[in-house]
């Protein structure tokens, strides 16, 4: 039994193999490389689903402050951001590293399409949309977006908001008006 991973059962000694898989054993075996590549895929979108509304609060909190941060705590704030992005780059390098690798299977020739795909066009369709790049298709918008991130933290956030006319007091003698 050869699986994508490169693992083989023969391989092994059988009380390994039992001990390493005893609780997954069913579904690591029935699972198909079509299923595995859409986990992935699945995974992938959860790390920038998590990244995009971590980020997106962190800017909302440097565009609505109601005075400039002091130093410590726009350091505070790049570190705490850095961390999290240290996280979310390594979870999405890892999961989009292995999607590509078994998208590049799926590319050989010598490659089988699974025998419960109805018809060749609809695999090939299938692998065609979840083949998105190696890792640095993901890495490289990920560390641009970081950069900007960290500007706003540490420069955007040191200097006072702009007020724009618009404060609460301001507001209420317009519609007063």
């Amino acid at each position: 039994m050869q699986l994508i991973t490169g693992l083989n059962q023969r391989a092994l000694p059988p009380l390994i193999w039992y001990n390493k898989f005893s609780l997954n054993k069913e579904l690591f075996v029935s699972m198909t490389d079509l299923d595995i590549a859409y986990k992935l895929n699945s995974e992938i979108v959860t790390f920038w689903q998590f990244y995009v509304a971590g980020m997106s609060g962190v800017v909302g909190w440097v565009f609505a402050r109601d005075s400039s941060w002091p130093l410590p705590k726009r350091v505070g704030v790049v570190v705490a951001v850095v961390i999290f992005m240290i996280f979310n780059i390594s979870g999405l390098y890892r999961t989009t590293s292995a999607l590509h690798d078994i998208i590049v299977v799926m590319f050989a020739d010598c490659y089988e399409a699974p025998k419960d795909v109805s018809t060749l066009s609809i695999f090939h369709a299938v692998r065609n949309r979840l083949d998105s790049g190696d890792w640095y298709m993901h890495i490289g918008p990920h560390l641009l977006v970081d950069a900007i991130i960290i500007y706003f933290v540490l420069f955007v956030a040191r200097h006072e908001p702009i007020d724009n006319n618009f404060s609460k007091k301001g507001a209420v003698n317009r519609v007063g008006s």
